[in-house]
């Protein structure tokens, strides 16, 4: 299998009948290695998006942020810390982001702009608009923070967080593309047998996993570009589903309809 056949056929894939009489008729095995290289190609986008955004977060908000942050140390569950409080740690935009506070006065986030509450025995932390994590700190026997261990992580995070992410988040979306290709071709056994196409059920999951190929280069450029688009689920969905009718409706065709020139077939 050549990588240049396959990089080819994501090109193709947005308009080529005879690749998808290729897939069909000359393509072996599953697909999934086809899938693999895709995601790839896809997530190395999203991730280069990661990194620029880390870089320019730590550079500029992040370390406004480390700055404000005060000596804080948790001794046997309990803060204790070198500034008088309540302490707020603001944005650049003067927004709240996070509060210490010891005395008692703050024991939750509601009405305030912060992500983060800090009192002598919790730490809180909003995961969402609608869910706040309460952390216990009674089993922290010894901890400290300041602004040079703050600075560290803050250096760590700049430089691997891109890295250590890709590898997980192309596995994770491989094992979700992957079923939905298998379902996909669930889908496809049925608009075979509506346009009266021969196709049995390998053959459809290579289809699948190639006719999906536009939404998901798509739906990445719809993530790097920080678009917001309502149901765009579904869009994607529909997508996919129009590729893989297009891919089956291709098979009607005649034997001799092959590529000008032929992707060759990967074997998988």
């Amino acid at each position: 299998m050549e990588v240049s056949s396959m990089l080819r056929a994501i090109a193709l894939s947005f308009h080529s009948k005879e690749l998808y009489r290729d897939v069909a008729r000359k393509w072996k095995g599953t697909g999934l290695l086809y899938l693999v290289l895709l995601l790839a190609i896809c997530w190395a986008v999203q991730i280069i998006k990661v990194q620029f955004g880390i870089t320019h977060f730590a550079g500029q908000e992040g370390t406004n942020l480390v700055k404000q942050i005060p000596d804080i140390t948790i001794s046997d569950g309990e803060v204790s810390t070198d500034v008088q409080t309540p302490y707020f740690i603001k944005d650049e935009k003067g927004d709240v982001v996070a509060i210490i506070d010891l005395t008692g006065q703050y024991t939750s986030l509601e009405n305030t702009t912060a992500k983060m509450l800090l009192t002598r025995n919790h730490f809180l932390v909003a995961s969402s608009r609608s869910e706040t994590r309460d952390i216990n700190l009674k089993n922290v026997r010894s901890f400290h923070m300041d602004q040079s261990r703050a600075q560290g992580w803050l250096k760590l995070v700049q430089g691997w967080f891109a890295l250590v992410l890709y590898p997980f988040a192309l596995v994770f979306s491989f094992i979700y593309r992957a079923v939905q290709a298998l379902i996909y071709a669930l889908f496809g056994m049925v608009f075979a047998k509506m346009l009266k196409v021969t196709l049995d059920y390998l053959t459809l999951l290579r289809l699948a996993i190639v006719a999906v190929t536009p939404a998901i280069i798509l739906d990445t450029l719809h993530s790097v570009l920080s678009l917001h688009t309502p149901l765009w689920g579904p869009i994607c969905f529909l997508i996919a589903m129009g590729y893989l009718v297009f891919a089956i409706k291709s098979n009607s065709a005649p034997e001799g309809a092959t590529l000008e020139q032929q992707v060759s077939a990967p074997q998988q």
